[in-house]
């Protein structure tokens, strides 16, 4: 199939347009947020359609953010790699919104580290049977404990039965982290987060 040029940038003009990093761009072009192809030479191309969708859903969210009350969301990451850490920075930045994110490279213990958070995602290798009951039984016995739990799985856990039940009540998500996807969840943790507050 012939690609028009056209139709298409470099993952530097890609990186201009939106305003944020080259590696910025190449980090959404592996997660699946920006769509592009590579070139004989091994050079990416990136839709200029697909860069147009996220400049407008970032205008989107900046609007909606100044029209609201400014509140904050706040964040542990547990993860041994940094990269999820970024994603969320570089989504959460391109949305507008007030937030905080602690990282920590492996899962805390204690409750005080995480029973104070909006949001809480455990990447791969983080999180084992006995942290995740023990964080479901935390759930129950704290009834106004209200934050979302995003979970970051190997492969053959995501299609493991036995994964999936145990994190009812969680978002699960298979490695490596869909970034497109994560970033839907956060707005729309962020815009049920707004409009309680409002």
């Amino acid at each position: 199939m012939m690609r028009s040029d056209e139709n298409y940038c470099s993952t530097r003009e890609a990186a201009e347009r939106l305003g944020v990093s080259l590696r910025t761009v190449q980090l959404w072009v592996e997660s699946g947020a920006l769509q592009a192809w590579k070139t004989p030479g091994g050079h990416r191309r990136v839709s200029l359609a697909s860069v147009e969708l996220m400049l407008e859903a970032r205008r989107s969210a900046v609007s909606v953010a100044k029209a609201r009350p400014r509140a904050s969301l706040s964040f542990l990451v547990v993860d041994e790699d940094i990269q999820i850490v970024r994603l969320c920075q570089e989504s959460l930045r391109g949305m507008g919104l007030s937030f905080a994110i602690k990282h920590m490279s492996s899962f805390p213990d204690e409750a005080a580290h995480w029973a104070h958070v909006d949001v809480l995602i455990a990447g791969q290798g983080c999180l084992d049977i006995d942290r995740i009951s023990r964080l479901q039984v935390f759930r129950e016995q704290n009834k106004d404990w209200a934050a979302e739990l995003i979970v970051v799985v190997g492969v053959e856990l995501f299609v493991a039965g036995d994964m999936q039940a145990l994190c009812k009540g969680m978002t699960v998500y298979s490695h490596p982290p869909p970034l497109n996807l994560i970033r839907s969840k956060i707005q729309q943790i962020a815009n049920s987060k707004f409009a309680k507050s409002e």
